[in-house]
């Protein structure tokens, strides 16, 4: 039996060296969402509906709301593991995020009564950024390679 030679782990490089950036973004993502949502569950009110007291560190939270962010945030968790998994996540996140941020806005501006999310301006940032960031993670393999 021959033995076999293994080559030394190099453990040296960054973490963005050895992971994928869409996949950090995700893993990051999903953490924040996860708990942003379980939070909402734990600290907030139970409720649907615009309540502007209804808040968890300035963000407006809804039992619907919460939902959205725990299917996110664990959604997020999951895609991490592998390169195309999280690209995809960033792919449908940037739609989301996009429908979410512009029905925030537009329930924000108008003060309707509608709002059964209970979204507010943070909210609408937190989900306009996160667009960004998904729209990021779906080309993060393009960018990559043009950096190399």
């Amino acid at each position: 039996m021959m033995a076999q030679r293994h080559e030394p782990l190099n453990n040296t490089g960054s973490l963005s060296d050895r992971v994928p950036t869409a996949q950090l973004l995700a893993i990051g993502i999903g953490v924040v969402y996860l708990a942003l949502g379980l939070a909402g569950f734990f600290l907030a009110e139970d409720g649907v509906g615009p309540d502007p007291t209804t808040t968890v560190l300035g963000f407006g939270v809804s039992t619907m709301l919460n939902v959205v962010h725990v299917v996110v945030g664990a959604l997020g968790i999951v895609a991490s593991r592998r390169g195309t998994a999280a690209r995809f996540y960033g792919w449908a996140l940037f739609v989301v995020m996009i429908a979410l941020t512009v029905y925030g806005i537009l329930n924000a501006a108008s003060q309707t009564t509608a709002n059964m999310l209970n979204l507010n301006w943070p909210d609408n940032w937190l989900h306009g950024v996160t667009a960004v960031l998904g729209l990021l993670m779906g080309f993060a393999s393009r960018l990559r390679r043009r950096g190399r």
